[in-house]
C-alpha cells in the first residue's frame, strides 16, 4: 500500500517528485490531518493553515532549507 503524504498547496515541485517516487499525495487542509501518513509543511509559518494550537497525531517534516530529496528520504526514514 502507498504511504499518504499530504503537503501545503505552496510546495507543488516537493508534491511532483513524490508522487513521481511513488508516494499518494494530496493537498494539505483541515479535513484530512489525520487521514495521513506523514505531514510535509513549508516551515514559513510557525502554525498550520492558520491554526497555532493545532494537535496532529501524524510526524510532521518541515521542508524549509530541503531539496526535494532530502523530504523524500526523510519521509522514507521516518516511516521505517
Amino acid at each position: 500500500m502507498k504511504k499518504r503524504v499530504l503537503i501545503e498547496d505552496s510546495l507543488t515541485e516537493v508534491s511532483q517528485y513524490l508522487s513521481k517516487k511513488g508516494l499518494n499525495v494530496s493537498n494539505l487542509n483541515k479535513n484530512n490531518l489525520n487521514s495521513c501518513d506523514v505531514i510535509v509543511v513549508s516551515g514559513q509559518d510557525s502554525n498550520i493553515m492558520g491554526i497555532s494550537n493545532i494537535e496532529i497525531e501524524k510526524p510532521v517534516i518541515n521542508a524549509r532549507g530541503k531539496t526535494s530529496d532530502d523530504i523524500y528520504n526523510q519521509i522514507v526514514e521516518t516511516l521505517k
